[in-house]
């Protein structure tokens, strides 16, 4: 039998995009406000297969922005990035709040 060979080699890293995160935080946005405006238009969103089209569409793009900025909150050396936490937490927090408008924003933009 053969033996396995063993590697202490690091392994070559892929560089950060540091914008992509941005991108997926616009696209969450921009479906977002596309929502609000739809139902100001007096579309409705009763239909339980239009909402969690709706929540896939603005939460989804939301959590891989936050993924991708908790890549950055700590560098190689072990520093950390106050402004990628400050950007993690941010998306985080805004995925919590949104989950209640997105599921009845009609009765949010109707008030």
């Amino acid at each position: 039998m053969a033996k396995e060979v063993k590697s202490d080699a690091p392994k070559a890293k892929k560089p950060l995009n540091k914008k992509v995160k941005f991108v997926w935080f616009a696209i969450s946005m921009v479906i977002f406000v596309a929502g609000v405006l739809l139902a100001k238009a007096g579309v409705s969103f009763e239909h339980y297969a239009m909402k969690a089209a709706y929540a896939v569409a603005v939460l989804f793009p939301l959590l891989i922005a936050a993924q991708k900025t908790s890549f950055e909150r700590v560098d190689e050396n072990g520093k950390k990035n106050p402004l990628a936490y400050i950007m993690y937490y941010f998306c985080i927090i805004l995925f919590i709040v949104l989950i209640p408008f997105i599921f009845w924003v009609n009765q949010f933009v109707s008030l």
